[in-house]
């Protein structure tokens, strides 16, 4: 019987959160941060996609033979490691400096900011389909 396995990638990203992995649009199974699964699967074509709440990967067709193990991984958004991070950290910066020193740079840190947190948005909203990416190994 043929095989999928499925990496996921070690991230700070959503570290906490399951995947659900889809074959053909039925679930079948989640994995964890930095897990691999193998999943026996019929032999063809298949359709895999990756769902993490109400954001996901776009769709990866691939052609898996009999005895065959073909290999998938998911990961973040691109960047995704940096940037919810460097967005925090920034934002925790912007808040301690504001209380404690009135100055340009807390309006100079505001502007660098608002790109990153349309960036999230973006990718939590409209590119919620982009969210995860998924590729053939």
């Amino acid at each position: 019987m043929a095989k999928i396995k499925i990496k996921r990638t070690n991230e700070w990203n959503n570290r906490a959160r399951q995947i659900g992995v889809y074959l053909d649009n039925n679930k079948i199974g989640t994995i964890l941060n930095g897990e691999t699964k193998e999943f026996d699967v019929p032999s063809g074509k298949h359709t895999v996609r990756a769902k993490i709440d109400w954001c996901g990967s776009k769709d990866l067709t691939c052609q898996i033979n009999e005895n065959e193990i073909k290999t998938v991984t998911i990961s973040s958004f691109r960047y995704g490691n940096y940037l919810m991070p460097g967005f925090a950290g920034l934002m925790i910066l912007y808040f301690i400096l504001k209380m404690f020193v009135d100055s340009q740079f807390t309006n100079i840190l505001l502007v660098i900011i608002a790109p990153i947190l349309l960036l999230v948005a973006y990718y939590l909203t409209i590119g919620r389909n982009s969210y995860l990416q998924i590729k053939e190994n």
